[in-house]
């Protein structure tokens, strides 16, 4: 009898454990860790509070739609020359439309990555600061913005903006970290711009007020935050110098563009970083320099590792009260064959271990650090050429690396992030 008993008491447990069981497939959502709950700000209401993990890929390109994977985003860059695809298209903005009619037929939130600054004027690249205090320069640059704005618009959906990258970095040195140096922003005769400083403060602002008094509201806007912009670079040579105040000086600088209350009435809805614009072994292999980051979740946040820039992330994410976009991560991993990328022959590419780092066996405790830092998009991409890319970066086992880790990351559901 108590043999009888005790075998219907483990039977009734056997029961009660497979009916919570489905009742746990059935409602899996419910039961997924929800990662960034340390993390300072909010994320803006027209984004999904999702994990974005996306690719870098031009329009007409259709790699990503191919490959199976239900991508949340992509991004492209917009340089000078693409009003008129470089002279090859009308009508005027059309790759900016193709770019964004792929991404809502992907079902991926697009990202423009706004890189015209730099390359505004061939003659002398080098100097930014000079343009923005160039009339003709800075209405030629407006009217790009403008025509953007007005894509943007005409898209419906939303839009994330990146600002000129490490552009803000230069400026910052080239100013001596002056927010109220001389810019045309005020001069350059666009009438939306009149009644702002100018300054350099007025230059950051100029892009809040155009979003404003053209009404896009479906944009939201990155505002760039470069290791380096002090000189002093925390994230590899000066590893072991003190993060708060090289995040203090920096700030001090950014705040008055729109990181704080300013007289547009809007703020940039996020920061933007990029841990490198190329592998880790072109830099030791091409340049002898050591960027390679260690993995290690014990690693000190004053060495060169993951922890260190984590750290660099959640003090600004403290003081700003913004979430990070973390933007152009390399693709290099450690069976490539540390060649220039060629994109044809398997393997080729320099290696380094971003996207190991971030989607591979570790990847729920990696990126718990960074979401807590602020984190709440991922995207990869190559910063030149001739580094690793997705479409040739086999295992050893002969597996595109980025594609497979990508496919488990979406398979588990993504990530739910704090709104």
């Amino acid at each position: 009898m108590k043999k009888f008993i005790v075998f219907r008491f483990i039977l009734s447990v056997l029961i009660l454990l497979t009916f919570s069981n489905c009742n746990k497939e059935e409602s899996s959502s419910a039961f997924l860790p929800i990662y960034g709950l340390e993390a300072k700000g909010t994320i803006p209401s027209q984004l999904n509070n999702e994990m974005y993990l996306g690719l870098f890929e031009n329009p007409d390109y259709t790699w990503m739609a191919n490959s199976g994977i239900p991508w949340n985003s992509r991004y492209m860059y917009l340089v000078p020359g693409w009003m008129d695809n470089w002279g090859t298209e009308e009508p005027i903005g059309n790759i900016a439309r193709k770019f964004l009619n792929e991404c809502e037929e992907l079902g991926a939130l697009p990202f423009f990555q706004f890189y015209i600054l730099n390359d505004i004027v061939i003659d002398d690249a080098e100097d930014l600061y000079a343009k923005t205090a160039d009339t003709s320069i800075m209405k030629q640059y407006y009217d790009q913005y403008i025509l953007m704005l007005n894509i943007i618009k005409e898209y419906g959906k939303p839009v994330v903006v990146l600002l000129e990258a490490d552009g803000f970095a230069v400026l910052q040195q080239q100013t001596n970290s002056n927010p109220e140096a001389y810019t045309a922003v005020a001069d350059c005769g666009v009438p939306e711009l009149t009644d702002l400083p100018k300054t350099m403060a007025g230059w950051g602002m100029a892009f809040l007020e155009l979003k404003k008094d053209l009404e896009v509201d479906n944009m939201m806007l990155g505002i760039h935050i470069s290791h380096w912009a002090t000189r002093e670079d925390i994230a590899y040579s000066s590893s072991q110098l003190a993060l708060e105040p090289v995040v203090d000086e920096v700030y001090d600088f950014l705040a008055p563009m729109g990181l704080v209350p300013n007289q547009t009435g809007l703020e940039f809805d996020f920061i933007v970083c990029d841990p490198s614009d190329r592998d880790a072994d072109y830099f030791r292999l091409q340049r002898g320099e050591d960027k390679w980051w260690d993995m290690s979740s014990e690693a000190s946040i004053n060495s060169a590792s993951y922890n260190r820039y984590a750290e660099w992330m959640r003090i600004w994410n403290v003081k700003s009260e913004k979430r990070w976009i973390v933007w152009q991560i390399p693709l290099g991993n450690k069976w490539h064959k540390n060649v220039s990328n060629g994109d044809v022959n398997p393997q080729e590419g320099y290696k380094d271990n971003r996207v190991e780092y971030f989607l591979g066996n570790n990847s729920s405790e990696n990126i718990a650090l960074w979401t807590n830092s602020g984190a709440v998009a991922l995207l990869f991409g190559r910063g030149a050429h001739d580094q690793a890319n997705f479409t040739n970066d086999q295992d050893d086992k002969g597996d595109l690396y980025m594609k497979k880790l990508a496919t488990r990351f979406y398979e588990k559901g993504g990530m739910e992030v704090k709104r």
